[in-house]
């Protein structure tokens, strides 16, 4: 997009370009939708993502903690005896 006084060297050059400002502004904002779409899109395959990886690494730790609860039994029992 062309600024100032290179927009009217241009304009008087004959070489400015056919779009308004307001035309220009709409094409930004239509981009600025469509990578806000994207955005969002790939946010929630991420956060998907995470939350399948997340849950098998919880998994494994329930089950470390499990074994830990069973070994600190068996050392409580092998005390008593």
């Amino acid at each position: 997009m062309m600024k100032g006084f290179e927009y009217i060297l241009a304009k008087l050059q004959g070489e400015a370009p056919s779009r308004t400002l307001v035309g220009t502004a709409k094409e930004a904002k239509e981009k600025a939708k469509e990578t806000a779409l994207t955005a969002t899109e790939k946010v929630k395959v991420l956060a998907n993502k995470a939350a399948t990886k997340q849950q098998p690494q919880q998994q494994q730790q329930q089950q470390q903690q499990q074994q830990q609860q069973q070994q600190q039994q068996q050392q409580q029992q092998q005390q008593l005896v």
